[in-house]
């Protein structure tokens, strides 16, 4: 799992911190856990599709704060531009600009004002 937590912006209007983001991803990940090993009975999520596990942190991410959503499978490239993030400087060895982001979380400053992304979320499936 990659998450790339925003920060190029002025983050504090935005009250959602990086430990909070970051337990929202590790409650998902658990409870993708839970609901897969109750449905197989007894796999771990290395067999789990990753679209599981990507459901379950969206679910997590949209509730840290009243004023937040989320996207799935939201352009890179559009992403990075709407969070003032110079494109120039990405590495790219980490993130395709020409890919999606399987999660974005979206925090709005103020009620009716456009979202600022938060936080990106790759998730990949466990393996043995």
């Amino acid at each position: 799992m990659l998450t790339i937590i925003l920060e190029g912006r002025d983050m504090t209007a935005l009250r959602v911190s990086k430990s909070e983001v970051e337990g929202a991803i590790c409650t998902g990940i658990r409870k993708a856990y839970r609901e897969y090993l109750r449905w197989t009975g007894d796999e771990g999520l290395h067999g789990a599709p990753e679209y599981l596990l990507t459901c379950a942190v969206a679910r997590e991410l949209v509730d840290v704060e009243e004023g937040c959503y989320v996207t799935l499978e939201a352009g890179m490239r559009e992403t990075l531009e709407y969070a003032n993030v110079c494109l120039d400087e990405v590495p790219r060895v980490t993130l395709r600009l020409d890919g999606r982001a399987d999660v974005v979380l979206w925090v709005a400053p103020e009620v009716g004002q456009d979202g600022v992304p938060r936080a990106i979320v790759e998730v990949e499936r466990l393996s043995r």
